[in-house]
């Protein structure tokens, strides 16, 4: 349904600048960029250099050869996947309404692909989208083929100590909306009312596990949880984001098409610092 003038208040068109608000919004908004390291770039595609052996080293007698050896090095290259959003407003909203309306299909496209964008991330969604966390192959399994019921914070504990054995620093916890509700509802004992989840001193609302704070995710399952360290996870942007429009496409309605679009990949620098958690709620 078109936006109308009875729905909206203002005369608008959206500008050049809009393009780099949407951008700005969509890294406050989505998952994926809070988490992960937001880059910006006009390249087509970033290489992301990776240390995958290090240089040997050693104790050496005095005129001893010392060790020989190079690093092993190899990058991750991820090229940006376009996302897209397109919306509808009447030509009279657009004539004779205010600068809010502006705001409201400027939020309404930033939701749409901030959505789609934290669906690719922790997904596995077809081409054209970009791969996610669920097509990685060699992620840390901490429950293999045995799920966990989350009856306590153990396996998550479990989780959270495999990240710095594969030399990462754990810094966010990822859970669906049911394993979050779940977990809210933990007590510390029998009988306690106290919750087992501690809160961000800083974000009331933020619910804490040993420390890291849980990041909900509407597009994961309750399956699964994750966690993972953020500055191993690179989210390119491309800074040639537009918003356009166009009153060819719907001329005979007398409506006006709103585009918004962007780029947007993920590069998953260590996979191994992202631990997850096989999850089987009771």
């Amino acid at each position: 349904m078109p936006l109308s003038r009875s729905t909206l208040s203002a005369g608008w068109l959206p500008t050049e600048e809009f393009g780099q608000l949407l951008i700005a919004d969509v890294v406050q908004q989505s998952v994926a960029t809070n988490v992960g390291k937001p880059i910006q770039t006009n390249a087509q595609t970033m290489y992301f250099p990776r240390l995958t052996s290090e240089a040997p080293a050693d104790f050496v007698a005095e005129g001893a050869d010392l060790p020989l050896g190079d690093p092993g090095l190899d990058d991750v290259a991820v090229t940006p996947a376009k996302v897209a959003g397109l919306t509808i407003v009447t030509a009279e909203a657009v004539e004779d309404a205010s600068p809010d309306v502006s705001k409201v299909v400027g939020d309404s496209l930033v939701r749409a692909i901030s959505t789609k964008i934290d669906q690719a991330f922790v997904g596995n969604l077809p081409a054209p989208a970009p791969k996610g966390i669920a097509s990685l192959t060699n992620v840390t399994d901490v429950t293999g083929s045995t799920p966990d019921n989350l009856a306590d914070l153990d396996v998550i504990a479990d989780a959270i100590a495999a990240v710095p054995d594969q030399g990462g620093e754990p810094t966010h916890i990822l859970v669906s909306p049911g394993v979050a509700k779940h977990l809210a509802k933990l007590k510390t004992g029998s009988g306690s009312n106290q919750p087992l989840l501690g809160t961000d001193a800083t974000k009331a609302t933020v619910r804490t596990a040993y420390g890291l704070p849980l990041v909900t995710v509407r597009a994961l399952t309750d399956s699964a949880l994750y966690v993972v360290d953020g500055s191993r996870i690179a989210v390119v942007l491309r800074r040639t984001a537009t918003v356009d429009i166009s009153k060819d496409r719907f001329f005979e309605s007398d409506r006006v098409a709103v585009r918004a679009r962007g780029r947007v990949g993920f590069g998953f620098l260590h996979p191994e610092t992202i631990a997850k958690v096989g999850v089987a709620l009771a």
